[in-house]
């Protein structure tokens, strides 16, 4: 089989190509709309004149100007989209203090000091006058006794400043306000009880609305029927997606005994419910419409019961790629489930383009593609006769086949790996899939109270099981195997040997054996400038909040001065990400004293905090090349700025904007360097250039 006959037989793989690339470059390049429309005005009149003039359709070698005319729309299509998602987000009355009018879309989650909650903008007050808006925003509320009378859907009116989401701006951190906006949101604020109020005002139906109450009443009935403690978080998580209240230490354990991703419904749940109506309406093959009649009723069964975890977003997700797997069955289309995930994929990022960024959409479609790829051809290496060795077998190469395609993802987010995880396949799924059946049959019975409690006993025992198996699990030598790292480099040149090797398999061309060898090749570049790159030594001043944490790194070493009261936990938060980027595994800590000073290389550093010294005598006779400004020193930066303008002076802590530009002007008037780390993050100097 060729490259061009294997593409063909996926004619959404083609259009989603196009349309992902199209979407990457809009979200890395700020591309002008004008840009666009003529990109899409140019492919369509191409396409156009193409499909009228018979000679160019009869033509074999145009057919690659054909190609290409497809291939600039759906770039441009998917560049556009995302650039109107992005608009969407935006609030014009951001900057000032408003009354907006919206509705909570979840329940409030505690937190340490606050409540959590997405809340979407329905009005502001601009001007004297209400103007109709749709923004997400997330709201912040103080602890007090009223928000818990807050549910998804509450209607509340609201006076606050809205923040634009910023990150601390630390190396490699996780990219919160990234992430945020992968959830369409851009904007964030702090509320005491004084600045929000309940209000009824009259609203439409909501499906969303309408979903949260009956996962609250469904939640419920489990309480009802004597499911709780632990147990009932659990199995709220498990079949309900309801895992706000969970005990932080049981996530961890799940985490580490790779099976975390039971919790989160997604599309193992929609796959098992599926399975459950697939063979129950088995029968109705028998009949002339019976395949239609069967694909109808699953995609109403599994969408209602996306309804009742309370049409989460992967929830969703997962629901519309199985709907496009139905539609593909019923259809009998040539291509099968690759070209339906393709299909569901292309209409959902058509719809929402930020959807690609986000983990849960990559591990769901991944994670599919692996076990319909693989699993079949792992379960040809063996025929067992044996039904139980058999269905043993076919889990065994389930779990193999996921996490061979999502095996990368996992380690370049979260940087470590379950060594147990089949081991704990075996057993997990399968009892997520008997608590989600049990679960639905306690939802029938609800009605017969001695049925229903029998039936909430079983499966409170099962949990307290399962969990316990988990932790039993968690405890087993190296259970998880933690810092991995993974580059975006190493992430690409992986999954491409990953699409080489299907090549390999699917096409069974030289070709593709070349190119496979081409990219082994390719892992050894990053090892080898390295070996004739010099060891680096880099300044960085950390972005620590309210404390000071200061960096210097040589080549695979590190050293860290932090103040007294930097917790320990907060301090590995920070710094892991850059050690774990820069592979460092050997460091020093050392605490902050009023005033340090060191030598880094030749560079001269002074760290300064209020004290009786002079400072800026102090400053005059060390001449360092550097001035880090800790919370307590001073902010007069007249009492600074000595002959020696050749300093860069770094502030650590926050200052008001008019304190900001008056400090900017005098710097400049002096030909001083000011940086804020506050307002532009960590700040990182290589001081190996200087050398």
């Amino acid at each position: 089989m060729s490259f061009r006959e294997l593409i063909r037989q996926y004619p959404f793989i083609r259009l989603l190509l196009p349309l992902t690339i199209g979407i990457f470059l809009a979200n890395a390049l700020d591309i002008q709309e004008d840009y666009l429309f003529i990109a899409i005005f140019i492919s369509i009149l191409g396409i156009l004149l193409f499909k009228s003039t018979p000679f160019m359709r009869k033509s074999p070698s145009l057919r690659v100007l054909f190609g290409a005319f497809v291939f600039l729309l759906f770039v441009a299509v998917g560049s556009y989209r995302i650039k109107v998602q992005t608009a969407s987000m935006k609030l014009n009355s951001a900057d000032t203090n408003t009354y907006y009018i919206g509705k909570l879309l979840e329940n409030p989650i505690a937190r340490n000091n606050s409540y959590k909650c997405s809340f979407e903008i329905s009005a502001a007050h601009i001007t004297k006058s209400w103007r109709k808006e749709s923004v997400k925003v997330l709201l912040y509320f103080k602890k007090d006794s009223s928000v818990n009378n807050l549910l998804a859907g509450s209607q509340l009116l609201i006076h606050t400043r809205l923040q634009r989401v910023r990150n601390a701006g630390n190396p490699n951190e996780f990219d919160y306000a990234a992430y945020l906006k992968t959830q369409h949101t851009l904007y964030s604020a702090f509320l005491p009880p004084s600045k929000w109020q309940a209000i009824n005002v009259p609203r439409k139906f909501s499906i969303t609305d309408f979903a949260w109450k009956w996962r609250a009443k469904l939640l419920g009935i489990y309480k009802q029927n004597g499911i709780t403690g632990n147990s009932f978080d659990i199995l709220a998580a498990l079949s309900l997606g309801a895992k706000s209240d969970m005990d932080p230490e049981i996530k961890q354990a799940w985490t580490n005994a790779g099976v975390m991703h039971v919790l989160a419904v997604s599309g193992l749940h929609v796959g098992i419910i599926y399975v459950l109506i697939h063979a129950l309406f088995s029968s109705l093959l028998r009949y002339r419409w019976g395949n239609l009649v069967r694909g109808i009723l699953l995609i109403i069964l599994i969408w209602m019961y996306a309804i009742l975890t309370g049409l989460s977003p992967s929830v969703m997700r997962a629901t519309c790629m199985f709907s496009f797997i139905i539609v593909g069955e019923i259809l009998k289309r040539r291509g099968g489930v690759f070209n339906s995930l393709a299909a569901s994929a292309f209409f959902l990022l058509l719809i929402d383009p930020y959807l690609i960024f986000t983990v849960g959409f990559q591990f769901s479609y991944l994670a599919v593609a692996g076990i319909v790829f693989f699993q079949p051809r792992f379960n040809q290496l063996f025929y067992v006769n044996n039904f139980m060795l058999r269905w043993f077998w076919k889990l065994t190469t389930l779990s193999i086949s996921a996490q061979i395609a999502t095996a990368p993802l996992a380690i370049y987010y979260f940087h470590q790996f379950p060594s147990y995880f089949l081991l704990s396949g075996y057993i997990v799924i399968p009892m997520a899939a008997i608590l989600i059946y049990l679960s639905v049959a306690l939802l029938f019975l609800s009605p017969f109270n001695y049925l229903s409690h029998q039936v909430g006993n079983l499966i409170q025992y099962l949990i307290d099981f399962l969990n316990w198996f988990v932790l039993k699990i968690q405890h087993l030598p190296s259970s998880i195997i933690n810092d991995l790292f993974l580059s975006n480099y190493e992430l690409i040149l992986i999954y491409l040997l990953l699409f080489s090797l299907i090549f390999i398999l699917v096409l069974k061309r030289k070709t593709a054996l070349f190119l496979f060898l081409i990219i082994l090749i390719a892992f050894s570049f990053p090892n080898l400038i390295q070996k004739f790159k010099k060891s680096q030594k880099e300044l960085i001043v950390f972005n620590a909040g309210n404390h000071s944490l200061i960096g210097l790194s040589y080549g695979k070493q590190a050293i860290f001065f932090k103040d007294e009261n930097l917790s320990e936990s907060n301090f590995v938060r920070i710094t892991k990400p850059y050690l774990q980027n820069k592979r460092i595994q050997n460091y020093q800590i050392n605490t902050l004293s009023p005033m340090e000073f060191f030598v880094f290389g030749k560079q001269r550093i002074a760290v300064i905090e209020k004290s009786k010294t002079n400072q800026a005598q102090a400053l005059d006779s060390l001449k360092p090349d550097f001035v880090i400004i800790r919370r307590r020193g001073t902010n007069k930066i007249n009492d600074l700025i000595t002959n020696s303008n050749h300093m860069r002076y770094i502030y650590e802590f926050k200052l008001a904007r008019n304190k900001i530009n008056s400090i900017d002007s005098i710097a400049k008037g002096r030909q001083a360097d000011i940086f804020f780390v506050k307002n532009s993050g960590a700040y990182l100097y290589n001081i190996s250039t200087q050398n």
